[in-house]
């Protein structure tokens, strides 16, 4: 493509016939991130919040225990979402 940005497409270049937002949407990438964001916020409701112990522990072989748990961490301490935190 000629140019980085032609008006509307994601990648910048459209093909005919691709529509990138429901290729990305059949990998069912989308819900996984949904999940661990949903999680994550519930373990920093229960940490944080109300002061729960929380234990995060996924059986599936995946990475998912360490994501919610750093997102959780994230989420709790207001310090982390600020530039000067980050």
């Amino acid at each position: 493509c000629a140019s980085s940005y032609s008006g509307g497409s994601a990648g910048g270049c459209a093909v005919p016939g691709y529509n990138w937002t429901a290729s990305i949407e059949a990998t069912g990438w989308l819900n996984h991130i949904r999940a661990i964001l949903g999680t994550a916020v519930k373990v920093a409701q229960f940490a944080a919040v109300n002061g729960f112990p929380v234990l995060v522990h996924c059986s599936d072989g995946w990475d998912r225990t360490s994501q919610i748990c750093a997102l959780a961490q994230l989420l709790a301490d207001p310090f982390f979402r600020t530039i000067e935190g980050f």
